[in-house]
């Protein structure tokens, strides 16, 4: 939604079905030692409708994504307290959990009924026309939050060089 960053209850939901299987998934997963981050990044179209002025529609927007990615990390640590996790989980979740907002510096276009990246070093136009068959469908697959995994790259190119050893359920085992 244009200039909105409060949570749906629809979405709040889905992020309570999501949200325990995502973490267990990644928490069984191999790459659970070697994860920095969790990243929740708020995204927005290039819409400003506050004013005139060049700058203001990026840094107006990096405010908007922000308040998004935050309000989904409150959600989510909310969530976690009560289902009451293990206090360690709890710890490696702190220590991992991040809110980060990214403006319209990764929109989407929409394009053969699906949202696709596109290069905004390309869209040379000011303001930003976003691409694609339905622009107004481009801005509303541009305005999203997403949850990325950040690992340690120094610790994978070890893996890789030792050769990667899992045990019978896939995770990292102990060397």
């Amino acid at each position: 939604v244009t200039n909105e960053h409060s949570l749906k209850e629809e979405f709040k939901n889905l992020l309570k079905h999501f949200w325990p299987l995502y973490i267990e998934t990644v928490k069984d997963s191999y790459i659970y030692p070697i994860i920095d981050e969790i990243r929740i990044e708020g995204h927005a179209d290039p819409d400003y409708t506050r004013g005139n002025e060049d700058w203001k529609p990026y840094t107006y927007n990096i405010d908007l994504s922000q308040k998004r990615s935050r309000e989904v990390l409150m959600f989510i640590y909310n969530f976690e307290l009560d289902r009451k996790i293990a206090i360690k989980d709890l710890r490696w979740i702190e220590k991992r959990l991040t809110a980060n907002g990214l403006s319209y510096s990764r929109p989407l276009e929409y394009r053969d009924g699906e949202c696709k990246q596109v290069d905004l070093e390309k869209i040379l136009d000011y303001p930003i026309k976003l691409p694609g068959e339905n622009e107004q469908k481009s801005k509303d697959c541009s305005r999203r939050v997403e949850i990325v995994l950040r690992t340690n790259s120094l610790e994978i190119f070890k893996l890789l060089e030792e050769g990667l050893k899992l045990d019978d359920k896939g995770r990292l085992q102990s060397s």
